[in-house]
């Protein structure tokens, strides 16, 4: 009794922290080793999961997906490269365990309760619409100034409304399928919370969050089934007026003029010096962390002040995810990054044209996946899509439930010639 007790309290454990992630993004300290709510949340469902295995309520699985292997393979080649030239050593540990070994454990207990049977994806959907209903409430009461935002724009609980709109647009993305193919008692719900959570992506004024989940969507529903064509031309449509009344009105648009001059100036800086350091150490790169904490020293180095001032004294990352990459871990951390976010969208496409070429249905989690992918590919050119606690934790739970889905029953449900 006790052990079903246990099993049930792993499942638990494991969907709260989906939907709730980035509410646990806080930190109880952080020196001098930092630790977040979501170190201590995402630690509790791997010790629940280490009991259930050693009990025998779980057991081991193999990754059947050889691709998604290699995925991690490569992302930890690139850690222990980066980890060679990281200094001081402990600057290794969060990159190590809040990104990498967490997460994975994580997704892979996900993918131990997806494989034995006692998780379904409905229900995984539905933790992830939870998530995406309490992110956009909160993001709509700050819009409405019953809560405080951390600065000018809703940005929930991060400090940044980019880091939030990547979140929100996450979600999105991935349940939208679901929302499309739920049953009539559920639909209607889904579509309002899915309906709200694109409003509170509108609200966060992030380009970067909007640009690329319009571009996810624009590839996610160009794949949807034929009987979804009333909405794909929708999309078309809404889409080709919006971008037609953006450009016509771009000067009256919020933060527009501030976008092109003064975030624009910023980041163009930062790639301009992240793309001389990495001139200077191809194969190398700096070490994990060697750009946050080395960044003023490299500004100096690679800009003349006589001519140009250091628009920021410190930054956490380039602003473009490629050379985020092969700064932290060299060409090897270059090929990690881009394999990393191309992934998703190759995976999801076989499975999607394995599906039309065998006359049977997809997952709901391919289409949801691809949209993914292409958003976080385009995000990656202008900010950080993955190197932080929550993108990495809900990318191992979105992998590992997608490489999982090859070989379970779809949600979706449609015929080759439908």
């Amino acid at each position: 009794m006790w052990r079903r007790a246990l099993l049930k309290i792993n499942i638990f454990a494991f969907l709260a922290l989906i939907a709730l992630t980035p509410f646990f993004i806080g930190y109880l300290w952080r020196e001098p080793l930092a630790i977040s709510y979501l170190n201590l949340a995402s630690g509790a469902v791997i010790i629940l999961t280490a009991a259930n295995l050693l009990l025998g309520s779980l057991r081991l699985e193999p990754i059947r997906s050889h691709s998604l292997t290699l995925a991690i393979v490569l992302f930890a080649a690139m850690l222990l490269w980066g980890s060679v030239l990281s200094e001081p050593l402990r600057s290794i540990l969060g990159p190590w365990t809040s990104r990498f070994l967490q997460p994975l454990l994580v997704g892979y207990s996900g993918y131990l309760l997806l494989r034995g049977d006692l998780l379904s994806y409905q229900v995984l959907a539905r933790a992830l619409y939870l998530s995406l209903l309490f992110l956009a409430g909160l993001g709509l009461l700050q819009l409405n100034g019953v809560i405080s935002a951390n600065n000018e724009r809703i940005t929930g609980l991060y400090l940044f409304p980019n880091s939030f709109a990547r979140y929100l647009e996450i979600l999105l993305l991935v349940l939208l399928p679901v929302w499309l193919v739920a049953a009539d008692r559920l639909r209607k719900w889904f579509f309002l919370i899915w309906l709200l959570g694109l409003i509170t992506l509108l609200a966060t004024q992030s380009y970067a969050g909007v640009g690329s989940f319009v571009l996810g969507l624009m590839a996610l529903v160009a794949f949807l089934p034929t009987r979804f064509k009333p909405l794909k031309l929708a999309v078309i449509v809404i889409i080709t007026l919006g971008l037609s009344a953006a450009i016509a009105w771009r000067a009256s648009l919020p933060k527009y003029q501030e976008t092109v001059t003064s975030s624009l100036a910023t980041r163009q800086q930062f790639w301009h010096i992240g793309w001389q350091t990495i001139k200077a150490q191809p194969l190398t790169g700096i070490g994990l962390e060697g750009w946050e904490r080395r960044y003023l020293e490299l500004a100096r180095t690679y800009i003349d002040e006589r001519q140009e001032k250091i628009i920021e004294t410190d930054s956490a990352q380039p602003h473009n995810i490629f050379l985020d990459g092969w700064l932290r871990g060299g060409i090897i951390g270059l090929i990690a990054v881009s394999y990393l976010l191309l992934w998703p969208i190759v995976y999801s496409w076989r499975l999607i044209k394995d599906a039309y070429t065998a006359s049977k249905s997809a997952p709901w989690l391919a289409y949801g996946a691809l949209g993914y992918g292409v958003a976080m590919l385009t995000f990656g050119l202008v900010d950080d899509p993955i190197f932080s606690d929550d993108a990495m934790t809900i990318l191992f739970v979105l992998f590992f439930a997608l490489a999982s889905s090859r070989y379970e029953p779809p949600l979706v449900r449609h015929s080759r010639t439908s």
